[in-house]
């Protein structure tokens, strides 16, 4: 095993720009600066990335070195990739190509990135030509990058062949296919890829259900979101604590919330311990079924996990009043189906 040279660590260790080009400046008096790539990729790397680096250190670092290794391109692409100026790492890109030096797995993504911000796309054909010519097609990073640079220059169809096929698809491939559907206006097509997403097992993020949410706005084309994706939706927002969020996508809805969707939301509620939401779902969930005991069983542990003792105790008079009874490990089941939801299963009353 290699041993890392001492000023390798000493890069590594650097938490600010002025300790950083301390360690360089030692480096070049040293004359170790030519011979030691390794901790001239960590100080590049650290200048042109962090949020306190200074890349016009990194990038003169990166010209005065005679041969700079594959990660010091990679990283002053992907340091530029996201810049106002994207065709800069296209243009760093361009005279890696001219002097010869191969592109790997980690040079794609960050190209693509670049040319999916500039929206060109004879720069995308171009990029995937080149992905081609060096038998990198299967890359499930580098396919999800051409599946986002081909859907910013409005080239779904193409996007979309890249997607289908692919063996094995990701979270990542699904909401990047999803966006890109949103993103070009084609609300149908996005609502029907969620459900399709839905169906197969995969467990959306929240930048899917931003798309999704994107595409049931435009109502003017005449898609009608089912209650299963509010369902999804209301979920994901619980899990992510936005229950406020959660609670007015309910409120807007077109139609009236089922025992499902508020199900979802009275989850979300004793997960984050919110007992004044909690209340108005349970309200909500009396209304249409008001034999659904198992929303007390609920509301009661609610209160109980936020040290309400009063109101545990005033449920459960309500709940003796009514001659409700809890039924023994199966008053209240969350089961996570098909659609990510969660579902409540129906509490049963004494007769």
């Amino acid at each position: 095993m290699a041993t890392i040279p001492p000023l390798s660590l000493l890069a590594d260790c650097c938490s600010s720009m002025r300790e950083l080009k301390q360690v360089h400046a030692l480096m070049v008096v040293s004359g170790r600066i030519l011979s030691d790539n390794y901790a001239a990729s960590r100080i590049l790397s650290f200048a042109a990335l962090h949020p306190s680096g200074d890349f016009a250190h990194a990038f003169a670092l990166f010209s005065h070195t005679p041969h700079p290794n594959s990660f010091m391109w990679n990283t002053i692409i992907r340091a530029l990739a996201d810049t106002p100026t994207p065709s800069s790492a296209l243009g760093i890109y361009s005279q890696m190509h001219r002097l010869g030096v191969p592109p790997g797995k980690h040079t794609f993504p960050f190209v693509l990135k670049a040319s999916a911000n500039l929206r060109s796309l004879p720069t995308s054909t171009q990029i995937h030509s080149h992905v081609l010519k060096h038998g990198l097609h299967s890359d499930l990073y580098i396919v999800n990058g051409l599946m986002r640079s081909y859907t910013s220059c409005g080239l779904i169809a193409a996007a979309r062949n890249l997607f289908d096929e692919l063996p094995k698809r990701n979270v990542i491939v699904w909401t990047t296919m999803v966006c890109g559907y949103a993103q070009n206006s084609c609300s149908s097509e996005a609502i029907s890829l969620f459900d399709e997403m839905m169906h197969a097992g995969v467990e959306p993020c929240d930048a899917t259900l931003a798309s999704v949410l994107s595409a049931c706005a435009r109502v003017k084309y005449g898609i009608e979101p089912k209650l299963e994706h509010y369902g999804c939706m209301v979920d994901l927002l619980g899990r992510s604590g936005r229950l406020a969020e959660a609670e007015e996508l309910v409120k807007g809805m077109k139609w009236r919330a089922d025992v499902v969707v508020l199900g979802a939301l009275l989850t979300a509620c004793k997960n984050h311990r919110n007992v004044e939401i909690a209340e108005r779902v349970v309200k909500e969930i009396l209304k249409l079924e008001p034999r659904n005991h198992g929303v007390y069983v609920v509301l009661s542990n609610i209160y109980a996990e936020s040290r309400r003792w009063g109101d545990v105790l005033r449920l459960r008079r309500v709940m003796k009043q009514g001659g409700l009874k809890k039924i023994p490990g199966s008053s209240y089941v969350i089961d996570n189906g098909d659609n990510h939801c969660d579902r409540m299963l129906r509490c049963q009353s004494s007769d």
